[in-house]
């Protein structure tokens, strides 16, 4: 297992989304949020907000499409 980490942006596309309704990689899900000085167990109805930091988990095998696909939606 790899982590990934990356702050969602303003503007980002997935701002204001719950984590259910986001299409991420084969194998890679989101093992916590850091929104401030919380940490956040993110369940499906969880909306990522500007400036939260999500925590993704996936396999070595998965790690450059994850690190692709926060780089296109942070």
């Amino acid at each position: 297992m790899t982590l990934i980490t990356a702050v969602a942006g303003i503007g980002s596309p997935i701002a204001f989304r719950p984590i259910k309704t986001l299409d991420f990689p084969k194998d890679t899900l989101v093992g916590a949020i850091r929104r401030g000085h919380e940490t956040l167990t993110p369940r499906g109805d969880t909306e990522i907000y500007p400036g939260d930091e999500l925590i993704l988990l996936t396999t070595r095998n998965r790690e450059a499409e994850a690190r692709e696909w926060l780089r296109r939606n942070t």
